[in-house]
């Protein structure tokens, strides 16, 4: 796969409010079949398909809240 910019266009299909970008890690391993992502406000590890939900979630959001 290509790993060029994956956040960027999973975080554009998103369409509900996204806070907290700057605490997501993009992990790209060569060998992987898709790359992992660490939100270091939650410490939570997702693939792509999950970072979308944990992004929109209710503990995410409510984390970032606490943290500013």
């Amino acid at each position: 796969y290509n790993h060029a910019a994956n956040f960027q266009f999973i975080v554009t299909k998103i369409e509900k409010p996204l806070v907290g970008l700057d605490f997501v890690i993009e992990i790209l391993d060569p060998s992987a079949r898709f790359p992992l992502y660490v939100c270091v406000l939650c410490d939570k590890t997702c693939d792509p398909k999950s970072i979308c939900f944990h992004l929109i979630s209710h503990n995410h959001h409510a984390a970032y809240l606490v943290s500013s």
